[in-house]
């Protein structure tokens, strides 16, 4: 027993030679012993802090009829997208989801998928060619993913999210959660 206790500190002193260095965009409160990833602000598309407005525009008078008989292939309907002032042409949109599009009821309120570089391989958003725009599906406080995706990702990478205000058409369709 007593060699072990003597050994202790040898294995201490191998496992800080031997052990990883966290990445610099880990950190570990010494008082709290909690360990803090990416714990910057979100800024940009992403901000949190901004609920912005977008609009798709479709051409075809039966936009929605496509977008039902393409959920399944997931092919994607062009469309027009303004978001705060700047506009889009030529973006990809589809339904998305499989509880949040068929456990609806009665509801229109279907999640989509938005390609920016649906037709022109250079068009983003912020950098990003592809959003999500959620229903919220069951969550009448419309918080849940955007909180989560806020509060884990001080501790593990994650996704970002925010928050959009949603009009079709110039139809509101209300908010969306943004992953």
């Amino acid at each position: 027993m007593m060699r072990l206790l003597l050994l202790l500190p040898t294995f201490a002193w191998f496992g800080q030679i031997l052990g990883q260095s966290l990445p610099p965009t880990m950190t570990v409160d010494q008082s709290t012993h909690v360990l803090t990833t990416n714990g910057q602000v979100t800024t940009g598309v992403y901000d949190e802090s901004v609920i912005r407005f977008i609009n798709l525009e479709f051409e075809q008078p039966n936009y929605w009829n496509l977008l039902t008989q393409n959920k399944t292939d997931q092919i994607d309907i062009p469309a027009t997208l303004t978001v705060d002032g700047e506009t889009f042409p030529n973006v990809g949109v589809r339904f998305k989801g499989q509880t949040s599009y068929s456990q609806l009821g009665n509801s229109d309120k279907k999640s989509f998928n938005i390609t920016f570089d649906y037709l022109d391989p250079d068009q983003n958003w912020g950098g990003y060619e592809t959003i999500n725009l959620n229903n919220a599906f069951q969550d009448r406080s419309y918080m849940r993913e955007v909180l989560y995706l806020h509060l884990i990702r001080r501790h593990i990478p994650a996704a970002k999210g925010c928050f959009v205000h949603l009009t079709i058409n110039d139809e509101n369709w209300g908010l969306y959660a943004v992953s």
